[in-house]
């Protein structure tokens, strides 16, 4: 009886004991099939990988003699090209001056003056003066008119930009711009030094601001050293050292620095910061100061003696008359003891024009005309410089300083550097002139400026693959040119030039092996190097392979015609196609009668010339009857590379089972992608020219997770569709991606899908405080969540942090438990070297193998919660159970910026948002000498590089059609006919309205098209209201008279206005969702806003496909994993701090302190500031004392521009209609200058409404 017990007793322990199923596994389970069928039955996956599979490809050759053939050749080419024309043209001035006089009264306009009629020019990308000189500073003498030489360099170069000639007494830019750098007396001034003294200049700046120094006098004193340093090029070395009656520096370095962007802003910073200090100046301890960092420098010379300048800016006041000699004694004993040096001395004394001060004079003349050596009689000069305007005729002569050089290079190739007028990175080409007779030695330079992008185009090569690359390197500075790991839009939104090679490629040899004419070097490993150094040049081509390495594939033989016959292929240049059939798809020019097929820049054979060249009805046919020719008898004509038919018809094949029904209404569009360029999408639209899918997020993580089906976003949908998220999914063959096929859903049909399969996610239904359910990728970031699609809900944040849709943000609890599991999430930290940052990010075990509950007892355990990877995919579902929804925790999430809260800490148990800390300009180089408080601890060259994927978004303005004014929808959704919110979601173009302006929820919800009810809330601000604007107003403006020119400044002005409703400016405590989300006319200064008023070829790029008619693109707000290239230009000052830092906590109400948004607007920031750069408009010029006529330096707090620039929506679209009934009863002045008001009052907008 007791053995029959006590069996029974075990029995019944070990049944319940078992651990039953856990349901939360079984939703994923069903939510897996779901997934399945949908995307097979939508996308036809299966029957695609059929097709692949019939298919044979073989390894595409990689032949590194034909790779440096058609790069290396190509830039010979160009270098003689640009030496030509240059010469040429110099040999014109040198006609000109013979031939005809000078008209001595007559001297180059001073820019910031010119009342020209100015023309937005969508090349520049500003405003210009086309056909028109102008110099930008008021010292310029004289010279010859040079318009028809200048455009006789356009004409030869059709890449040119902006052209110049500097000498000593002229500066002359072409063509004349009026706006923030109209007087920017530093603009080109690098090249002019580099090129009449081409060695390494070596300056100390030693700037007094002593007792003796007043305000005005400081102001001065700080323009002439800002001019030095924006005066030098990163091969010279640059130290600032501030005396008083202590000295000062930027930092402890001690040493002279290469002038890099780097280098320069910090200096600037420093320059800035400076003021006057009541006690007398130590001028022996200044002096003594600047030999030590001399000493301390080595020299650059091979005879190791090199030229150096000391530059003193001082008033001269000496605390006692015997100072004086006991001064210049010191000075002369520290020239003999340093031995690496030839020491000059310039002195420029600060005048007051009210006094005299002889004695001062006197010293600093004494100063400045020692002798370099006892065997010498070369001295230096000294300068008295009153005001701003005489910066050209006193600093500007500080290259005589140094000894020419003996060879002078035929041509100078400047560091890429990033030009704030047209946001690009730009190489200027020089050509070192004579002018004066039959001098020997240049006295002038003519030069030109040309994007980065038309030296580097050759180098996208189709059988590149992460094992086989080519690059090119400048190799007199060593920074990278061109590679794959280099992303130039991220160097732009930095506005700094690009990483170092050293930095890409730590196991190539030093710096001077690259100017050797052939290199191969196959004992590096894991990589082998060859290169070629092109002659008259600082550029070697590089090509990089592992032997081992994967190769790229292509097709063994040619896709039969009749296996795509059926196929209507169209290209998407839709609005040169008069002859198709056409519709509105959304707010997108499309038709519904084919497939479009886009080809992004690198299927061309110059990506340049496609990028900036109009399409034309012709060039447009003449590509279509090659790429679409079905006799296989017409040969290439030159515009795309060979492979490109091919690439077309194996995309074609592969998607052949899609057929030409309308998409399903809760799919918004579908496509498939191809990494060489090539796209074929339905509906059949117009995409913008710049568009590469390769680097979209969808594409490049379907590429990671091959075998999984890939859900990304959410991301605004330009077309109207509202947040939608992209469905993906790579087939692969031998190790390479061939396609990536993807469709666009609305977030709310993602919703519909997990409440109709979950009725306990349903939080209408059973509560907000009971359950509710989630999507996360892999990365930690929420593709799903209630707080998506229902604005009723609001979460405990001060502000909306930059990475709003992450785990950490929308699920901080949840967030703080499992981003510091280290079986599931892993922490890590990749070097971004484009922008110069580590970034740290998240990685989530996919193959989680049972449901993730509460691990972590405590007070935050009574928020129950369940994760289960959904199989097949890059999700996880995660199920809340909000029982105490009071209890909050902290999860750090900058809302200023991505910095990260502690640089010097990164431990897997501190759950932070992802963001980046700072690194160095130099970083990868020999000089890193300093260290800056800001950087990270981890030596960060045991770090892997990040993907080169991620990039910063391109946001432009919409351009708009004449097609829109007369075209019907493609079809007609009713939207009030949907009585509940799981029929409304199957209605992309529908949203389920729940909640009033003030975020009430509605008495009886209802279903209504997104333009009535963006985000669920009844008429509330919509990211399209803006859009619909400028269509009003353009579509009016462009039939008057003034033409593009009104319509231009309808367009600044209104889109100004209205960006303080579309961009990111919650000040409410609460962050409420579909308000806070990416909007298409956010124009935040740190990313690349390419082009912002061209035409649709300029049209940037969106998260997803993106595609609207206008080739407008979103700005992306988040990780570089998802939205790359979010602020990357504001760093953390105070790495302890948690200012600026979003917590569920206790919201913080102070934010990090403020720092320039745009370092363009800053004159203390960076190259692009010069001296005179933020000085004010034309008029403001006249009105500003002559001492700080070109350095006025203006300064908003972000309480002065709030203030100032509280413009509200319904004003500026009653204004809009205003204006276009003012244009209807011809009222065109009027119109203008209301225009002109609506600029002016919200021209502040521009760099802080985001």
């Amino acid at each position: 009886m007791l053995k029959q017990i006590l069996c029974a007793l075990v029995v019944f322990v070990f049944k319940n004991s078992v651990v039953s199923p856990d349901p939360n596994e079984g939703r994923a389970s069903l939510l897996s099939q779901h997934l399945k069928r949908m995307s097979q039955s939508h996308l036809k996956l299966a029957d695609i990988q059929a097709n692949l599979d019939r298919l044979s490809f073989a390894p595409a050759p990689f032949d590194r003699d034909e790779i440096f053939a058609r790069t290396f050749g190509s830039l010979k080419r160009k270098h003689r090209e640009l030496y030509t024309v240059l010469a040429n043209a110099s040999q014109e001035i040198h006609d000109l001056m013979h031939q005809t006089a000078i008209d001595v009264n007559l001297p180059p306009q001073f820019c910031c003056d010119m009342d020209t009629w100015l023309k937005m020019d969508p090349i520049f990308g500003a405003e210009i003066a086309p056909n028109t000189t102008c110099s930008p500073s008021r010292e310029a003498e004289p010279f010859h008119d040079l318009r028809p030489v200048f455009n006789r360099i356009a004409t030869a170069i059709p890449a040119a930009k902006w052209q110049f000639l500097i000498t000593q007494k002229t500066h002359i830019e072409f063509p004349a711009q009026v706006g923030s750098y109209c007087g920017d007396i530093t603009r080109h001034r690098s090249a002019y030094a580099r090129a009449v003294r081409p060695r390494t200049k070596n300056i100390v700046v030693l700037l007094d601001h002593g007792g003796a120094t007043g305000q005005q006098q400081l102001t001065v004193g700080k323009a002439i050293a800002r001019f030095f340093v924006q005066s030098l090029s990163p091969q010279d070395r640059i130290a600032v050292i501030a005396v008083a009656d202590t000295w000062s520096a930027p930092r402890d370095c001690h040493i002279l620095e290469a002038a890099t962007d780097e280098t320069v802003h910090r200096v600037l910073d420093f320059i800035e910061r400076l003021k006057p200090v009541s006690n007398n100046t130590n001028h022996r301890e200044g002096f003594a100061q600047a030999f030590e960092y001399l000493r301390r420098t080595r020299s650059p010379s091979e005879d190791g003696l090199a030229d150096a300048l000391i530059a003193f800016i001082s008033v001269g006041k000496l605390s006692h008359l015997n100072d004086r000699k006991d001064i210049l004694n010191f000075v002369n004993l520290r020239r003999r003891e340093l031995k690496s040096y030839r020491v000059i001395i310039n002195t420029y004394m600060l005048g007051d024009p009210k006094k005299s001060i002889v004695f001062a004079q006197d010293y600093l003349k004494a100063i400045a005309e020692t002798a370099v050596d006892p065997q010498s009689s070369r001295g230096g000069r000294a300068y008295v410089v009153n005001s701003t305007d005489m910066l050209m005729s006193t600093a500007g002569q500080f290259v005589e300083a140094f000894l020419p050089s003996e060879v002078f290079p035929p041509l100078n190739y400047s560091t890429p550097w990033f030009e704030p007028i047209t946001r690009q990175l730009m190489v200027t080409v020089a050509l070192p002139i004579r002018l004066r007779g039959m001098n020997s030695i240049p006295d002038g330079v003519l030069g030109v400026d040309l994007p980065l992008q038309y030296f580097v185009e050759d180098f996208q090569l189709p059988e590149q693959t992460p094992d086989r690359f080519a690059f090119m390197v400048n190799t007199d500075t060593g920074h990278v040119m061109s590679h794959p790991h280099f992303v130039p839009s991220k160097a732009v939104a930095l506005e700094a030039a690009p990483p170092l090679i050293s930095s890409l490629e730590p196991q190539l040899p030093p710096l001077m092996m690259y100017r050797k004419t052939r290199i191969d070097l196959f004992d590096a490993e894991p990589m082998q190097y060859s290169w070629r150094f092109i002659e008259g040049t600082p550029f070697s081509v590089f090509v990089a392979f592992k032997i081992s390495g994967r190769y790229a594939v292509t097709l063994r033989s040619v896709i039969p015609l009749k296996e795509i016959a059926a196929r209507n292929l169209i290209y998407h240049r839709l609005d040169l196609l008069p002859h198709i059939p056409k519709c509105l798809y959304g707010g997108q020019v499309s038709t519904m009668q084919g497939f479009g097929v886009f080809l992004s820049p690198t299927a061309f054979a110059s990506p340049f010339s496609h990028l900036n060249s109009e399409e034309t009805k012709q060039s447009v046919r003449d590509l279509t009857k090659f790429i679409f020719d079905r006799s296989n008898l017409m040969g290439n004509p030159g515009i795309v590379k060979q492979h490109i038919k091919e690439e077309i018809r194996l995309l074609a094949y592969l998607t052949k089972d899609w057929n030409l029904m309308a998409p399903q209404d809760f799919m918004v569009r579908r496509y498939v992608a191809s990494s060489k360029g090539v796209v074929i999408s339905q509906p059949a639209t117009m995409v913008p020219k710049r568009f590469d899918p390769s680097t979209r997020e969808w594409f490049v993580h379907a590429a990671d997770l091959r075998d999984r089906t890939v859900i990304t976003g959410p991301y605004l949908d330009v077309a109207g569709y509202g947040q939608i998220v992209t469905v993906s999914r790579a087939y692969v063959k031998q190790d390479n991606v061939i396609a990536v096929v993807a469709m666009d859903l609305n977030v709310g049909y993602l919703n519909k899908l997990i409440t109709d399969l979950f009725p306990e996610c349903d939080t209408r239904s059973t509560g907000w405080a009971e359950t509710s359910c989630f999507l996360m990728d892999n990365k930690g970031y929420v593709v799903s969540h209630q707080t998506l699609v229902d604005p009723t809900i609001l979460q405990h944040t001060a502000k909306t942090p930059i990475e709003e849709h992450h785990i950490a943000h929308k699920e901080p609890a949840i967030a703080n438990e499992i981003l510091s599991l280290k079986n599931f999430s892993k922490k890590s930290a990749c070097v971004s070297p484009s922008d110069r940052s580590v970034q740290r990010t998240y990685d989530l075990r996919l193959s989680l193998a049972n449901a993730l509950p509460n691990l972590i007892s405590g007070e935050l355990s009574c928020k129950k919660y369940q994760i289960s990877a959904v199989s097949h995919t890059n999700v996880f579902l995660g199920l809340v159970n909000r029982t105490c929804e009071g209890v909050h925790a902290f999860t750090p999430c900058g809302v200023n910026d991505r910095g990260c809260l502690n640089c010097k800490r990164m431990a897997q148990e501190d759950p932070e948002c992802p963001c980046e800390c700072s690194i160095g300009d130099n970083w990868g180089s020999d000089e890193m000498l300093c260290s800056s408080d800001s950087s990270p601890s981890a030596d960060i060259r045991d770090l892997d590089l990040c993907p080169a994927w991620f990039r910063a978004q391109d946001t432009i303005l919409p351009n708009f059609s004449s097609l829109q004014d007369t075209l019907l929808p493609c079809s007609e959704a009713n939207c009030p006919a949907k009585s509940n919110p799981s029929e409304c979601f199957e209605l992309s173009s529908c949203s389920w309205c729940v909640a009033n302006l003030a975020r009430v929820p509605l008495d009886q919800p209802n279903c209504l098209p997104q333009s009535s009810c963006y985000g669920g809330i009844l008429n509330g601000p919509s990211p399209y209201d803006s859009l619909v604007t400028l269509q009003i107003l353009v579509s009016w403006a462009i039939r008057k008279v003034f033409g593009p020119v009104l319509a231009v400044m309808v367009v600044i002005g209104v889109v100004i206005g209205v960006a303080k409703f579309t961009c990111k400016t919650e000040d409410s405590p609460y962050s409420y969702p579909g308000r806070d989300q990416n909007m298409p006319l956010c124009l935040p200064s740190d990313l690349d806003v390419d082009q912002i008023t061209n035409q649709t070829q300029s049209a940037g790029v969106q998260a997803n496909l993106l595609l609207n008619s206008y080739g407008s693109a979103v700005a992306g707000l988040g990780s570089p994993y998802r939205y790359p290239g979010q602020s990357y230009r504001i760093r953390p000052t105070a790495p302890e701090s948690d200012l600026g830092y979003s917590s569920t906590v206790t919201p913080s109400t102070e934010t990090a302190p403020s720092r320039n948004l745009r370092r363009a607007t800053s004159c203390s920031s960076g190259r692009a500031s010069s001296p005179s750069e933020c000085s004010s408009s034309t008029a403001d010029v006249k009105k500003i004392p002559s001492v700080i006529t070109t350095t006025a330096q203006i300064h908003f707090s972000e309480a002065d521009l709030n203030k100032e620039t509280s413009v509200k929506k319904d004003t500026v679209i009653s204004e809009s209609i205003k204006m276009k009934e003012e244009i209807e009863n011809g009222a065109d002045s009027e119109m203008l200058a209301n225009t002109a008001d609506l600029i002016e009052n919200s021209a502040p907008l521009a760099d802080l409404v985001c």
